[in-house]
Order: C-alpha cells, then structure tokens, then sequence
C-alpha cells in the first residue's frame, strides 16, 4: 500500500508550527507527569522532520531509533536535521529536539530510508507468499472493545485532554497478563495544517507498546521507555494499526517490550522498547 496524505484540521493537532519552533499543545501531554510531553508526540514529530528530508531517488523509512534523553517540557521545541549518510540506496538521517534556546537537546532519532525500488523483487519470492502458513493477522475488534481513552490518565489532574485522547483504541488487553493486541487510530494532525502520512501516523502510535505499568500497578510503580525502535518494511494507508506486545522485566526494575505491527490486512513491521521501571 502507499502512503496516504489525509487533510489536517488546523483547529485540533499535537503540535503547531511557529517558524522553526513546534509548539505542544495539550495533545501532546503525557500521562505520566503534569506538564511533560507524551513519548508518541515526540517519536512522531521527529519522523515529520525526516520526512522533510531531499533524497537523490525515491526512499522507503526502513527504521527510527528515538533516544528520550529526558522528559521533555509541555514547551516549544526547535528542531534539527542532520544529513549523517547520503546515497542512492541507504541514507541516514538524525532528527535531534532542543529547547527553544538550543541549549538542551531533550530527543535524538536516528531514521534509515532505503531506496524504494518496485518490481525488484518477484512476487513468489515473497516470504509470506511462499510460506504455508502466512503471519495472522490479530482479529480486528469491533466497537464493543472501544476505550475511553480519557480514561488513561485519569489518574492526573488535567484540565484537558492529554495525547491519548487524539486516538480511538480498541483493546482486549488484560492487565493481569504480560501479553497484549490492541487497535488504534490516530484521528488529530501531529502538526497543524500537514498531512497526515503512513510514516508519521506509525511512528506517532507506536509508543503505546505495552509497558510494564499494568503488571506492577501504576499507582505504584512508574514504568516508562527512554527509547523506542520501529523497524518497517510497509507502508499502509489503512488509518488502524495494530499491536501486538510481549513485555518482559526482572526485579532489577529492567524491561523490554517486543511487538509486531500490523494493518488490518497484513504485518507491516516491528518494534521494541526498553524499560525503565521504578518505586513512585
């Protein structure tokens, strides 16, 4: 599938432009600290500015590695694109997000685009066209498993709407297991007045891979990720994605989550996130 560029509503976004600067707005807030920037919001502005990026031939985003250096203050960030790799078939982009001062680089990510070449491969070569038994896709929920996502940070005390509130998720997640799918649907711009694209609607989702908060109880313990990896070998135009986590921790309150990525149709990916789990 390709890449779709579905129209922004300027009224309601993550983020809004001003010259260099983006601007949060209460979309992006997290919903672990008042006043901190969700994960999602960042991973996804940083694959926005990636994909302002020239290339000498048409590139496919393969990977991004986003480094969370820090919680990132509910404050205008000033972005910059580093050209670390040029070519025709591999290039490599770095995405860092500084204060608006340029003095505190709170986010780095790193994007591999491989050149996109249709037709090089045939299509019986395929591995899951080949294969007996083809990846399942998970079964796509329907709206009885609909959740309110206001009601995922209800333990803060927002005023308003924070990230989880520009999706529609579908979930039959049970806190009580370390496995779990859900559906989700990112339904605001991540900037306003552009496009949403493939890329920038994956990478603003994935950052809801489970982690470990249902298990040791949120009231208790906070579990949070200093980096996420996407790694990415389609392009859907399908609004939902899907995601299917494994999470794993030792007492040492060290983690990782695994997932596979999927479209309502077909696997498009993976990703993975460490995790840091802690005594509030």
């Amino acid at each position: 599938m390709t890449a779709d560029h579905t129209e922004a509503e300027p009224a309601e976004a993550i983020f809004h432009q001003d010259g260099e600067l983006y601007v949060p707005t209460h979309l992006a807030q997290g919903p672990w600290y008042a006043g901190a920037q969700h994960g999602g919001a960042i991973v996804g502005l940083a694959a926005h500015i990636a994909e302002q990026a020239p290339a000498a031939v048409p590139m496919h985003p393969a990977r991004i590695t986003t480094e969370l250096f820090r919680s990132v203050p509910m404050k205008p960030l000033r972005p910059r694109l580093t050209h670390v790799r040029e070519g025709k078939r591999i290039q490599l982009l770095q995405v860092s997000l500084w204060d608006s001062n340029e003095t505190v680089e709170l986010a780095r990510a790193n994007v591999l685009r491989i050149r996109c070449a249709p037709g090089e491969i045939s299509d019986d070569l395929i591995p899951e066209t080949a294969a007996a038994e083809p990846v399942a896709v998970p079964e796509f929920l329907d709206e009885s498993r609909r959740v309110n996502t206001n009601s995922l940070i209800s333990h803060l005390p927002l005023d308003q709407p924070s990230f989880p509130a520009a999706f529609e998720l579908r979930s039959q997640r049970d806190y009580a297991s370390p496995r779990s799918v859900s559906w989700w649907r990112l339904e605001k711009p991540l900037v306003a007045g552009q496009p949403l694209t493939s890329f920038v609607r994956l990478a603003t989702t994935a950052d809801f891979l489970m982690s470990a908060g249902g298990l040791v109880g949120a009231t208790q313990h906070v579990s949070i990720n200093p980096d996420l990896t996407i790694y990415l070998h389609t392009l859907s135009d399908d609004p939902w994605i899907g995601i299917e986590s494994v999470v794993r921790f030792d007492t040492n309150g060290i983690g990782v989550t695994d997932a596979n990525l999927y479209d309502r149709t077909s696997h498009i990916g993976s990703a993975s996130k460490s995790l840091l789990i802690f005594k509030r």
